[in-house]
């Protein structure tokens, strides 16, 4: 199955679980391919930054053991804007610039599938109803050349 494949799947689980069922929260869920194509689905309702640390170490073993050739990670997040100057990729972000910590910040759905040579990534914003239902993931592309860069991407190597 192609990465793109994989990211539509995603993208379909994620509408379904939080537009179509009305669920509050999407659980971080993902779906790992076999050799043989067989998918293997977990999830990894994590809620911590410790948790999914462990979650990471899990994961990159039963990827081994399963005989994983791709896989897609999907998830609801946060996301704000930073200037150049608050950023430095060697650093972590300060406390007060991370997403969940600003006013500033937009709902989003995240999607990335890998195949270990290659990832491709999607994101959606969740669109909100005057009750706070959500009613729509509407897709939102990356800019040109601004994919994100994390370890999500990184479980086969």
């Amino acid at each position: 199955m192609d990465l793109d494949k994989l990211i539509e799947i995603a993208g379909e689980q994620a509408r379904f679980i939080l537009v179509v069922l009305k669920e509050q929260k999407l659980v971080p869920t993902w779906v790992l391919l076999t050799r043989t194509d067989k998918p293997v689905i977990i999830g990894t309702p994590w809620a911590n930054d410790e948790q999914k640390e462990m979650g990471r170490h899990f994961l990159r073993t039963k990827m081994r053991k399963l005989g994983v050739t791709a896989y897609s990670f999907v998830t609801e997040a946060w996301m704000a804007r930073t200037t150049r100057e608050q950023w430095d990729p060697d650093k972590p972000l300060a406390e007060e610039l991370r997403p969940r910590n600003r006013a500033d910040r937009e709902e989003v759905v995240i999607a990335v599938a890998s195949n270990g040579k290659e990832s491709r990534w999607a994101q959606w914003t969740i669109v909100r109803d005057y009750h706070e239902q959500i009613i729509e993931l509407q897709e939102r592309p990356f800019p040109e050349g601004a994919e994100p860069e994390s370890w999500f991407t990184e479980m086969l190597s």
